[in-house]
């Protein structure tokens, strides 16, 4: 008798997995709370959109306000009333895109739904759904996105609709380890040896998930699991994001190529053995259930990934330029390793950076936000990610050039923890600017604490 894992992921978009056993019964678009999803896999491949066509929409019957122009990832607020009921979005797709369209009402009153509608640029219906859809886009090109409020009621409402990338992802099981190497592998997860109950035997399951579309976009939001024995008892699972995790991943910084390891353990009776475990990868979305072979592994896959994406620039010379236009000129000069000194042995890797403002105002943490960010990705699969440096603490006059040697990231020592960290900037929209590959450094080339 096969031993098996089942996997359920509780997504809003399509996932796909190597070694399945079993169908996938995904849908390209799904919807939350949905009176009609009408595209399926089958029916949205072609190059453009010839999925079943509905009614034509009627505008006179939801009086509507001017249509607006939005990119993708972007939050809108708007009102609706009596008279005017709908809203529409345009925006440009892609083939193979994952996206997420959600709202909410503002206020205490969450009853008053808005229903989203999805459409492609003949008028075809896509999706349609109370409040939340999602899916793989079919074809390069315009799509439209309507709101209408459902209870019109008496008084104006506003409401905000989220307009994000999803991620098309795919999981690799690398590795399932039952008693005496598993208990090695929860100890080396845990940093301290678990508590181990007599007569019981340990499991572990290694998990690489890996965003194969073209778009960074949302990760995980939360993982649980179980483990159900031959005696039909259920034990609940462990969860490590990686081994070492220092962050977690940001809901933008999920970029295609990337592999993150996700690591669960759990023990169960000696007397018996695991029929199956269920992973519950939970994101805004509806339970999809996949089945694989637990022998049926992949360890040739590697953390974080084959090789750094090809398509980020690299930066030549450790040199990194960023211009806000009409407002600050940011330069990344050297990257470096320096003690960290309150953790012996480990590492801290700083900048030299250098801003001028452009600006007519002082330039200061406060007034850049969200202008940059970075993930950093070690050998073991450690993620980072975090805003990247713009400015420092004190404020810079206009016309001001500045320079100063933030703080980047706080590492663990090297050879030890880490034989090399990548490290790739963005900005909010997701568009790369670079990408350095830093090996981890020898002693004499670590500058002491300050």
């Amino acid at each position: 008798m096969h031993t098996r894992l089942i996997v359920a992921f509780l997504f809003t978009f399509s996932i796909f997995f190597v070694g399945c056993s079993g169908s996938d019964n995904t849908n390209s678009f799904a919807s939350s709370n949905a009176t009609e999803n009408v595209s399926s896999l089958a029916n949205i491949q072609d190059e453009s959109p010839t999925a079943t066509p509905v009614p034509e929409r009627s505008v006179a019957a939801n009086p509507t306000a001017a249509p607006k122009t939005i990119s993708f990832p972007a939050n809108d607020t708007f009102d609706l009333d009596v008279e005017t009921t709908h809203q529409e979005w345009i925006f440009q797709g892609q083939k193979g895109q994952t996206i997420r369209i959600f709202s909410a009402p503002s206020g205490a009153d969450n009853d008053d739904a808005l229903m989203l509608t999805l459409y492609a640029s003949d008028g075809t219906t896509l999706a349609r759904g109370e409040e939340f859809i999602g899916g793989i886009l079919p074809y390069d090109g315009s799509y439209t996105v309507s709101a209408t409020r459902q209870n019109a009621g008496t008084t104006s409402k506003t409401f905000s609709l989220f307009f994000r990338l999803g991620v098309h992802m795919k999981a690799h099981i690398r590795e399932v380890l039952i008693g005496e190497a598993a208990y090695a592998k929860s100890v080396a997860l845990d940093r301290e040896a678990p508590h181990l109950n007599e007569g019981w035997d340990f499991v572990v399951v290694d998990i690489a998930i890996e965003n194969i579309g073209h778009q960074p976009g949302y990760g995980l939001d939360r993982v649980a699991g179980w483990l159900t024995d031959s005696g039909g008892y259920t034990h609940e699972i462990t969860w490590f994001f990686s081994p070492f995790t220092r962050e977690f991943i940001d809901d933008q910084y999920f970029y295609p190529g990337i592999r993150l390891p996700y690591f669960a353990y759990t023990q169960v009776p000696a007397n018996q053995t695991p029929e199956s475990i269920t992973l519950a990868f939970t994101h805004e979305g509806t339970q999809l259930n996949y089945e694989f072979d637990i022998e049926d592994t992949h360890p040739e896959i590697t953390i974080p990934f084959e090789a750094p994406p090809a398509h980020i620039p690299l930066l030549e010379n450790e040199y990194l330029h960023y211009t806000e236009e009409g407002m600050f000129e940011l330069e990344y000069t050297e990257f470096y390793f320096r003690e960290n000194q309150f953790h012996e042995g480990h590492v801290t890797l700083e900048l030299a950076a250098r801003i001028e403002n452009l600006w007519g105002y002082d330039l200061n943490d406060r007034a850049i936000e969200d202008d940059l960010y970075y993930i950093a990705v070690d050998n073991k699969g450690d993620i980072y990610v975090s805003d990247a440096p713009t400015s420092p603490w004190e404020d810079v006059g206009p016309g001001i050039v500045h320079e100063w040697n933030p703080l980047l990231i706080v590492l663990g020592r090297p050879f030890e923890d880490f034989d090399w960290i990548w490290v790739a900037f963005f900005e909010p929209n997701g568009r790369p600017i670079g990408q350095i590959t830093l090996e981890a450094p020898q002693r004499s080339e670590i500058r002491p604490a300050p």
